[in-house]
């Protein structure tokens, strides 16, 4: 549920959302749902070619869609500022296409400029852990008592160095379960790189 100063209306928020959106149509209703990119809608549909089309069916189903949205900026966002959210949904998050995922300096030298995600229609620049930290002080101060943070993370080398359990606690969020990504839960569920000369393309969940 989400509260702002003058009114009492129940936002659930998809921070960043995948190339298929049925996950939505579980709701029932998407008109109290935020859906958001770090790109402009421009590079949206010209990295993404289903894009275009996903985004009118969010629209048509009464979701909220905003671009330009900077994960460790989002609780300034005029849009959020007075806003508490039940749920806040942080898919994949990405280190950049900087080196192999198995180096660690991917994880501790890249600038933390902006955040993104694998599977978000945007360009991704980020230091691992700064940015990563930055996303759970924004996302604890804008979740009411005994709300959640969910966030899909690989496990594979280098991101088991990531120490998301860590990160999330330093921002007063504790760990309440950790269950296995299947895309089986979510039919339609369908993951892009989101960056590079294959954005459009797959990446594989490990």
């Amino acid at each position: 549920m989400s509260f702002t100063e003058k009114d009492e209306e129940e936002d659930k928020w998809i921070m960043h959302y995948s190339s298929k959106h049925q996950i939505l149509l579980k709701f029932g209703s998407t008109s109290n749902i935020w859906a958001s990119s770090l790109d402009s809608y421009e590079t949206v549909i010209q990295k993404i070619k289903e894009a275009r089309s996903n985004l009118d069916t969010l629209r048509k189903l009464g979701a909220s869609i905003l671009h330009g949205v900077d994960a460790t900026e989002m609780k300034e966002h005029p849009q959020f500022s007075k806003r508490k959210f039940d749920r806040i949904i942080f898919n994949f998050p990405h280190a950049g296409f900087h080196g192999k995922e198995e180096d660690d300096e991917v994880i501790r030298e890249l600038p933390g400029e902006s955040i993104g995600l694998m599977c978000q229609y945007g360009e991704l620049k980020m230091n691992a852990y700064e940015p990563c930290g930055r996303f759970f002080r924004n996302a604890s101060s804008m979740l009411r008592p005994d709300d959640e943070v969910h966030v899909s993370h690989k496990t594979t080398a280098s991101f088991c160095k990531w120490h998301i359990e860590e990160l999330a606690s330093k921002h007063s969020l504790s760990r309440l379960d950790c269950v296995q990504f299947r895309k089986k839960d979510d039919p339609g569920h369908n993951n892009k790189k989101g960056a590079g000369s294959q954005c459009d393309d797959h990446f594989h969940l490990r």
